[in-house]
């Protein structure tokens, strides 16, 4: 049977690095649903491809079927691997659809990674006081502040509804703090101290 690990991070911290090392540690396909949604929307002989398209055309939002329809078709592509998934799923809903999805391609979850900010106040003073991102407040003032702190909570209570729902899965919590420059070295450390 094959295994899949889902990758949840807290707001503000690398998709791209954590994804490569955990793949990497744990000999993973790096299942990026946002880059496998793109590129099956742009196959120009795919008939979902071309449904798809079609909706984004007239401004509707993509259902959650048509969600499962891309993930069946490339998950099914990949053989001989355990995967990582990561950028999916954002909801409840979308979660409840995987596991149905999972059950029938007979794919296991084997654990959530859930990557953390270990003091998200502390995270969030250290982070915009980096020049670079400081930047973004000096242009956008309260506005930038409220929106990260929104995005930051919206997706606590996404982990908190999950991790409700998934007793009987592993997850594995790693709790960062910030790092001005996130390298891959640092992510190792932190997963290799919670092993």
């Amino acid at each position: 049977m094959k295994k899949i690990s889902l990758l949840f991070l807290d707001h503000q911290i690398s998709n791209s690095k954590t994804q490569k090392v955990i793949s990497e540690m744990f000999n993973l396909f790096s299942f990026d649903f946002k880059v496998q949604f793109r590129e099956l929307i742009f196959e120009e002989d795919n008939e979902l491809s071309k449904e798809i398209k079609s909706l984004l055309d007239s401004g509707n939002m993509v259902s959650t079927n048509y969600l499962e329809k891309v993930l069946k078709i490339q998950l099914s592509r990949i053989e001989n691997q355990d995967i990582l998934l990561t950028n999916f799923p954002r909801t409840k809903e979308q979660f409840l659809m995987l596991e149905n999805l999972f059950l029938n391609l007979e794919i296991k979850i084997e654990r959530i990674w859930y990557i953390k900010q270990n003091n998200p106040d502390l995270y969030f003073k250290k982070y915009f006081e980096n020049p670079e991102n400081k930047l973004w407040i000096d242009k956008f003032d309260d506005e930038i502040i409220d929106k990260w702190r929104y995005e930051f909570s919206k997706r606590k209570d996404f982990i908190m509804e999950i991790q409700g729902i998934t007793y009987n899965i592993e997850w594995k919590i790693i709790e960062m703090d910030y790092v001005s420059e996130l390298n891959e070295q640092h992510i190792i450390e932190k997963i290799n101290g919670c092993a």
